[in-house]
């Protein structure tokens, strides 16, 4: 149970390092310079550390990431596929949160989600409306298609259209 909170005390605080970043109260050196320290052990990585990495990157990736950075991206880069290859030196799972970095780089940093922030007020009464509105069309259409039922099956012994005997 320590080990876990540790952990999560850790890459919380490497979030929070990239935060700081991003509202400009770390510099640029000291991010590449954590960055560098993070991949220093390639030859015999510590998870936890590549971990951090991860997601210190997934962090502040959009705005490091500068074509003036191009070497230190591309030593970070070689870094990071070097121990993609190497399989018996990660756990599945961490190498797989590698790739997963790499990939979002690749997309220049976009998760899909979007940054939208907080929903206003309005907003939250809106998604409410729609949401309200869309209970009650599911409500009316079960009502609707729900009296259709029984009836008009097509057997011929009824007098129905029994297409068969054609």
């Amino acid at each position: 149970y320590l080990l876990i909170k540790l952990k999560r005390r850790v890459l919380g605080n490497m979030r929070f390092i990239g935060e700081i970043f991003k509202v400009g109260l770390i510099g640029e050196k000291i991010m590449h310079s954590i960055i560098t320290e993070l991949l220093s052990n390639v030859e015999n990585p510590e998870e936890e550390g590549i971990e951090c990495l991860c997601r210190l990157l997934m962090t502040v990736g959009a705005i490091l990431d500068k074509p003036e950075a191009a070497n230190f991206w591309n030593q970070y880069i070689g870094r990071m596929n070097w121990l993609i290859s190497q399989s018996g030196k990660l756990s599945s799972r961490v190498r797989f949160l590698v790739m997963d970095t790499l990939e979002l780089r690749d997309k220049k940093w976009k998760t899909g989600k979007g940054d939208e922030g907080p929903k206003t007020i309005a907003q939250i009464q809106k998604d409410q409306q729609n949401k309200e509105r869309g209970e009650r069309e599911r409500e009316r259409d079960y009502r609707d298609n729900r009296g259709g039922r029984g009836g008009g099956g097509g057997d011929a012994r009824r007098g129905g259209n029994d297409h068969r005997d054609q």
